[in-house]
């Protein structure tokens, strides 16, 4: 399911995070997390930017579908990172690739990565890039997992 751009919109209409939502965010995401503090932890201004877009996606995914997604761990997170660098390499057909699945959202990435809330160096850019567009791509398996699973079988009503 692609996410509308108007779903982006409205996942993004805040301009700052609270506090609890960030502390929320962490207790449904302790995977994300992890992955991000991983990648950007020596950077803190990668770090908050990439935790806020994080954020964001994770938020636009909920909304379009009506749904919370289910906790990503970090080893899938750095799985759609692999893909996320082999599709910048050409090596996965584009029908297989993040940007195809969800180009809105990446459209997205590429306007706020144009023109940065915080001054970074371009090799943090270019993580907090990838950080994000794995997790773009980590929500998007996830989903797609999902609703494989609701639409698979019928199965059986439990009273």
């Amino acid at each position: 399911m692609r996410i509308e751009e108007r779903t982006i919109a409205a996942a993004g209409e805040d301009d700052m995070i609270t506090a609890s939502e960030v502390g929320w965010f962490a207790a449904k995401q302790p995977g994300l997390l992890r992955y991000l503090e991983d990648r950007l932890g020596q950077e803190p201004d990668a770090m908050a930017m990439a935790l806020e877009m994080s954020w964001r996606v994770v938020n636009a995914f909920e909304m379009q579908r009506g749904l919370p997604l289910p906790r990503l761990h970090a080893a899938e997170i750095e799985r759609a990172e692999e893909e996320v660098l082999r599709e910048s390499r050409g090596e996965l057909s584009l029908a297989n690739g993040c940007a195809y699945r969800q180009p809105e959202l990446c459209r997205w990435l590429e306007a706020v990565l144009a023109s940065p809330a915080l001054p970074l160096s371009t090799a943090a850019l270019e993580q907090v890039a990838l950080a994000t567009a794995a997790t773009i791509s980590a929500c998007d398996t996830a989903q797609h997992a999902r609703a494989m699973e609701s639409t698979e079988e019928p199965g059986a009503l439990l009273l």
